[in-house]
């Protein structure tokens, strides 16, 4: 024996409900989606964006940080070979040592000049910023020695011994010489400080032989405190390496740029000896495949990096900034969350709403299916309550007034039935046969009613389904119009989320106002135009100002617009413009329907409307004041308001 089981159909309700819901999540996860994937797409171009604009701030500084050597170098060199600086003049050299490093930004160190007799004098900045002399000669006997400056910016008190020191033995020396013009000389651990150095050499040339270098010495560690700057505030990093071989040239994350063997030997740094696997992969990674833009993940976040080339004077650098793109998810990760809750709720609310309205139209429906099916059995006492006018109301209507006929029929059938058995008992056969036929006629009856009943019911669920053609095209005229007074609504609601967070901003520029409110005059006379509203102008002509032209005409377009609501036929509104002091004023006055002392008081505030029945009627949400208000304030100026009463037109002065 085969078991069949026969599934319930779902109701006419029910199905109604399932396909809102369906049609309710598929919309919502759609624009969810695309929201997101922009909110996304638009972090990721700002962190690259970002990474860009901070490697290219990083490439300026370095342009400036080598040039000025560079510049100061060339501009002694002719002052030295010429004779016009006497070095054999003890004073004279100080001086000039001196003066010229203080005239220098804080990027150079020191200035030297190393004599081909092994002599070397110059002057040197220490981290407090303060000058010494540097002397090095018979007298020191080969040591390089050290004076505290006098107020005549000669050498003062003595400072310090550094040790034995030979001028013509360092990089920045020999390497001059060799090229015998300006060169840079390769990184190397300075002298005295515990930092490493860049030079600048120009050999000097006096009557055709060499005299000595002439050099520009600055502290790299000065370009680490310049990259910490460029990246704190983004959490991002920043480093500077030697192209072909990665050693460190500048880091912002305050790792050595070198090490110190126990003998006192540099070793410089890579990236991958600080420990920075990250960075050292993006520098592997930019070596391998030749990338200078990608984003890796790190210990913590994902970071984007920009790698630049710097190729200028002999110099090979290559500057490395990654930027954390949790910088700018972080914010979109909790927009994401906020607005999946609100949907949450809006979807919830929606689906509370339908499922009340729906249940309200379609419960008369239910009771009429009910009452239809009970008739076709048999059961004519069934009577539908009729709650509502409209078609439902109708059918119901149609529906009672049907079955009281079919009622009235069968009950008078019977009477006569009666009549006849009563009258004619002779003839039971006859009785029995029309008792047979009234039988027969009944179930017939009943079997033509549940055609017309079933089409009914199945024209109902057509009308709950498919609207006509008609109401499509209102119903979409409706939407379109309700989607344009949103769209204003949310623009007013932005301004004034603006004006309210103080985010608003201004575009300053000099414009003439007097052809800025005529023009906003006309835009609006159309307005007044419709509704037979004289709308007279009076400007005052040259009238200039400094100000956000698009904003004010926003503003002076606002209160016009509120007069032209709040006038009648027949009315009229002046717009003047005159200077009263050293002030431009801008007046619109009308004698409209006025306003009472007791709305002037709020009449400026956000979402404030001077009467609930005359907001059904002019429509509008109360936000033009509040951003007129606010607008003109963000520029200095002022708004008042002012009307005698009711009944006696107002006035509004910018």
């Amino acid at each position: 024996m085969k078991l069949t089981l026969k599934r319930k159909p779902l109701s006419f309700r029910k199905m109604n409900i399932l396909i809102f819901v369906l049609l309710l999540l598929a919309a919502v996860g759609f624009t969810d989606y695309v929201l997101f994937s922009n909110w996304l797409n638009s972090a990721e171009q700002n962190v690259m964006s970002l990474a860009a604009s901070t490697n290219s701030q990083i490439f300026s500084q370095i342009d400036n940080f080598v040039a000025a050597p560079q510049r100061l170098n060339a501009a002694n060199r002719s002052l030295l070979e010429n004779l016009v600086v006497d070095l054999d003049n003890k004073t004279e050299r100080e001086k000039f040592f001196v003066s010229l490093l203080e005239s220098m930004a804080p990027e150079i160190y020191s200035i030297s000049y190393g004599s081909t007799n092994g002599e070397y004098y110059g002057a040197r900045r220490t981290f407090n910023d303060e000058i010494q002399i540097m002397l090095n000669d018979a007298s020191t006997g080969g040591h390089s020695w050290y004076y505290s400056i006098t107020p005549e910016l000669t050498a003062g008190a003595f400072v310090m011994d550094a040790g034995q020191f030979d001028p013509r033995t360092r990089d920045w020396y020999t390497a001059a010489v060799k090229s015998g013009q300006p060169v840079f000389s390769s990184i190397y651990k300075h002298f005295v400080m515990e930092d490493l150095a860049l030079s600048v050499s120009t050999p000097i040339y006096i009557d055709g032989q060499i005299s000595g270098v002439f050099g520009s010495h600055i502290i790299l560690s000065r370009i680490d405190t310049h990259l910490q700057n460029q990246v704190a505030a983004h959490g991002g990093l920043a480093v500077i390496v030697e192209r072909d071989n990665g050693l460190l040239v500048a880091n912002s994350f305050g790792s050595p740029n070198y090490t110190k063997t126990n003998g006192g030997e540099v070793n410089r740094l890579t990236l991958k000896a600080t420990g920075n696997t990250f960075l050292a992969t993006a520098f592997q990674r930019y070596q391998e495949e030749g990338q200078h833009q990608f984003h890796l993940p790190g210990a913590d976040d994902e970071y984007y990096f920009q790698l630049t080339d710097y190729k200028k004077n002999g110099i090979d650098w290559l500057v490395i900034t990654a930027i954390p793109q949790n910088l700018f998810l972080a914010g979109i990760n909790n927009a994401i969350t906020i607005a999946l809750l609100l949907t949450a709720m809006v979807c919830l609310i929606a689906f509370i709403i339908y499922y009340s309205v729906t249940n309200r139209y379609l419960k008369p429906i239910g009771s009429l299916i009910e009452a239809t099916e009970k008739f076709a059995q048999g059961d004519f006492s069934q009577r539908v309550d009729i709650v509502r006018q409209d078609e439902i109301g109708k059918i119901a209507a149609a529906y009672n007034h049907l079955a009281d006929t079919l009622d009235d029929l069968v009950n008078n059938l019977e009477d006569t039935v009666r009549e006849r058995t009563l009258e004619l008992e002779a003839r039971n056969e006859n009785l029995r046969q029309a008792d047979q036929s009234k039988n027969e006629f009944i179930n017939a009856l009943s079997h033509e009613l549940r055609n017309p009943l079933a089409a009914i019911i199945a024209g109902l669920s057509v009308y709950e389904l498919a609207p006509s053609a008609q109401k499509k095209e209102r119903a979409i005229e409706i939407i379109r119009r309700q989607a344009e007074q949103l769209n204003r609504l949310v623009d007013d609601l932005l301004d004034v989320t603006r004006i309210m967070r103080n985010k608003a901003n201004l575009q300053i520029e000099r414009f003439d106002l007097s052809e800025l409110v005529m023009l906003a005059v006309e835009a609006q006379r159309p307005l007044f135009d419709a509704k037979s509203i004289n709308l007279v102008a009076d400007i005052s002509a040259d009238i200039s100002v400094d100000g956000d032209p698009v904003r004010v005409s926003q503003s002076i377009s606002n209160l016009l617009h509120n007069a032209s609501k709040f006038c009648n036929e027949g009315d009229t509104t002046w717009v003047s413009l005159f200077r009263e002091g050293k002030e431009a004023v801008i007046a619109i006055r009308d004698n409209g329907i006025g306003i009472t002392p007791e709305d002037l008081d709020s009449l400026f505030e956000p979402f404030t409307q001077i009467d609930s029945k005359l907001d059904r009627q002019k429509g509008g949400l109360g936000l033009g004041l509040s951003i007129v208000k606010g607008m003109i304030e963000l520029h200095g100026g002022r708004v008042s308001a002012a009307s005698e009463g009711l009944g006696k037109g107002s006035e509004f002065r910018i």
